[in-house]
């Protein structure tokens, strides 16, 4: 994993999901954060890492939330630990309810993995 990589908050349905999306428009996704245990510790060739805050940090991982049952816990608990919406994460649920064209989404996305 390298710096300024995107990890996807949640390995579940959504996130699968939206790593596929990712995926598709050659935005690649360094790990998934989980809060509950795997059997396996990769989703789709992805691996699953418990959050730490302090890896997330030092690799300058920005965080894509890609979970829709949990995103509000989830923005608690980054808050909590300092991370700043915008900066350090992204709701993508929220993010995507709002209309936007196609090329905006890649501009974003691109200008942040910069």
């Amino acid at each position: 994993m390298h710096n300024g990589s995107f990890c996807l908050f949640g390995s579940g349905k959504d996130g699968k999901l939206f790593l596929k999306f990712l995926q598709q428009n050659n935005v690649s996704v360094a790990c998934f954060l989980d809060s509950r245990e795997k059997k396996d510790n990769k989703v789709l060739g992805v691996p699953v890492i418990p959050f730490n805050e302090e890896f997330i940090k030092k690799n300058k991982m920005i965080i894509l939330i890609s979970t829709g049952l949990y995103r509000l816990d989830i923005i608690k608990l980054l808050d909590l630990k300092g991370l700043i919406i915008g900066k350090d994460y992204i709701d993508l649920i929220e993010f995507l309810k709002k209309p936007l064209k196609s090329y905006f989404c890649n501009r974003v996305f691109y200008k942040m993995h910069e």
